[in-house]
């Protein structure tokens, strides 16, 4: 009988330990991009980004340590107490956090920003989220977006920050399988934990969700945003037609699963966004560590992604390296 360790083992490493050195990959590096956004934009690793605007910041997937599979698989899985020591002030004016879905790899460093944001705060994702937290003593609200999904049956309803520096419209998407046919914790948890989550298999993945994003100031959209840092293909994560003809996007982050798609020919929601600007994210072993250069995982070829992508035309497709800030 194979233990639910073993096979955790098992698929993280067959999905990040056969993945190739970045050591010599062609980083986009930060900087100005060119564009006329009036955005901030930085990327950490895996999903997590920052986002500021004219109205304050934003915040995709909280995630700052990659913690070594032994770790993972029979310790503890949370963020250490400083991990954002000498960047508080990043998110100080943090209106709300995107959450995709709640593997720890997407959530575990929400209580220690969650600390920092300012008093009308907001995290979004899905029921599981609040669950997993709910004995975190996280002093920020946690929106249930399910009510707001939208669908092409029904007018959209967008999740408005109490502010109106932004507005949301929660998309639902998919998480494909880790390796092979193995989906690991793929729960929907139903009600709230005791205890804060400390182990791997404390972080369900609840419901996967993508977003469109309305950044505001004052009655001015001033960017469109999408993210959606997990996917399993066409039609996962995408948003209502009758909303893009309104107003394409301006920026999207995407996983590589969406890249993957792409590449082969498939449909892909990046051929109805309309956006000029592209992130690609989730590329890499996370069991590395980040002092080392980067390993992809063997899902991905980001060389092969690289040369795909030169050739798609007018779009700027970007693949950051890590600790990146730029400017949009």
């Amino acid at each position: 009988m194979i233990s639910r360790r073993q096979l955790l083992a098992g698929a993280a490493g067959g999905v990040a330990g056969c993945g190739a050195s970045l050591k010599d990959f062609p980083f986009d590096r930060g900087g100005p991009l060119g564009t006329e956004l009036g955005l901030e934009l930085h990327m950490f690793s895996v999903c997590c980004a920052w986002l500021r605007w004219a109205g304050g910041s934003l915040l995709i997937d909280p995630f700052w340590t990659h913690l070594p599979l032994g770790r993972v698989v029979f310790g503890q899985v949370v963020e250490p107490p400083d991990v954002l020591a000498g960047r508080e002030a990043m998110f100080t004016d943090t209106r709300a956090v995107l959450v995709g879905h709640t593997h720890y790899d997407h959530v575990m460093g929400l209580p220690q920003v969650d600390a920092l944001m300012p008093a009308d705060g907001h995290h979004l994702g899905s029921p599981t989220l609040g669950h997993t937290f709910a004995a975190s003593g996280l002093q920020r609200p946690v929106v249930d977006v399910s009510p707001y999904l939208a669908t092409e049956a029904a007018p959209p309803r967008w999740w408005v920050h109490p502010s109106g520096a932004l507005r949301v419209l929660p998309l639902r998407s998919d998480h494909p399988s880790q390796w092979l046919f193995f989906h690991l914790y793929r729960r929907q948890l139903k009600r709230p934990r005791r205890r804060p989550p400390h182990r791997v298999g404390h972080y369900q993945e609840g419901l996967t969700l993508a977003y469109l994003v309305d950044l505001m100031d004052g009655d001015r959209i001033q960017a469109r945003v999408y993210v959606e840092t997990s996917s399993c293909g066409h039609v996962s994560g995408y948003p209502p037609a009758d909303v893009l003809r309104e107003r394409p996007v301006d920026l999207a982050l995407v996983s590589m699963d969406i890249a993957n798609q792409a590449q082969a020919g498939e449909g892909s929601v990046l051929d109805v966004l309309g956006a000029p600007l592209v992130f690609f994210v989730h590329y890499e072993d996370f069991f590395a560590p980040l002092e080392r250069p980067p390993r992809e995982i063997v899902k991905v070829d980001l060389p092969a992604t690289r040369a795909h992508f030169a050739r798609e035309g007018s779009p700027r497709y970007l693949i950051s390296a890590w600790d990146q800030r730029y400017r949009l």
